[in-house]
């Protein structure tokens, strides 16, 4: 399963970080900075504990596999 993570700095100064599941695995780097960017600008995301994005950090694709041990 491949994931993609966008890590965000947020107003209460702590890393809050968006995993989304199955993304399109072609995205620019413009692209994705530019779906963070509404996404801060909007406000679409807050957390009692964390508070609102205001800054990217980072961007990774994360694969993850996983070996099934019994039958």
């Amino acid at each position: 399963m491949v994931t993609l993570n966008l890590s965000f700095k947020t107003d209460m100064d702590k890393t809050m970080v968006l995993r989304i599941p199955d993304p399109v695995m072609d995205l620019t780097t413009q692209q994705i900075q530019e779906a963070a960017s509404a996404i801060v600008v909007t406000g679409v995301i807050k957390s009692e504990k964390l508070g609102k994005p205001v800054q990217l950090v980072d961007a990774n694709y994360v694969e993850r596999t996983a070996t099934d041990m019994l039958p």
